[in-house]
């Protein structure tokens, strides 16, 4: 048996993922690479909401932000 967190063709938002990033590399995300964008993406947002990127002030909008992407829905990092 196997279980994944992330299948690109689950449900709309995992296929509009999918295919946008299809249309970039030529393939379909896996899981591993769906969690590292989209957890590289949610970091992004917190350096933008805090206005720095002093380590403190983003993973305390980190904390802060909701997690609501293709990977995972009406979450909190911390």
């Amino acid at each position: 048996m196997l279980t994944e967190s992330y299948y690109w063709d689950l449900n709309d938002r995992t296929r509009e993922f999918g295919e946008r990033f299809y249309k970039r590399t030529g393939r379909m995300p896996n899981m591993v690479q769906a969690g590292m964008y989209l957890a590289t993406l949610q970091y992004l947002k917190a350096v933008k909401a805090a206005g720095t990127k002093d380590a403190d002030a983003v993973v305390k909008q980190f904390k802060e932000l909701p997690v609501d992407d293709a990977f995972t829905s009406r979450a909190r990092a911390g």
